[in-house]
């Protein structure tokens, strides 16, 4: 059997990427999973439609 190996983690200061590839994230929670991930010295990009959607999509067909 492989030995299976973890990456590296983040150094503080990395840039963390944050999208919805289906549905689009709530808000509430979204919020604060950001504001935690900010707090521990981390870099937040968010894609346009993170917390936009219709009905339970996150954009529309052409975005996704």
């Amino acid at each position: 059997m492989k030995e299976f190996k973890y990456p590296k983690p983040l150094a503080p200061g990395a840039t963390i990427g944050i999208i919805a590839p289906s549905s689009a994230a709530k808000r509430k929670q979204t919020k604060l999973g950001i504001e935690y991930l900010k707090k521990k010295g981390y870099k937040i990009v968010t894609s346009t439609y993170l917390t936009k959607g219709k009905f339970y999509i996150a954009g529309n067909d052409e975005i996704r």
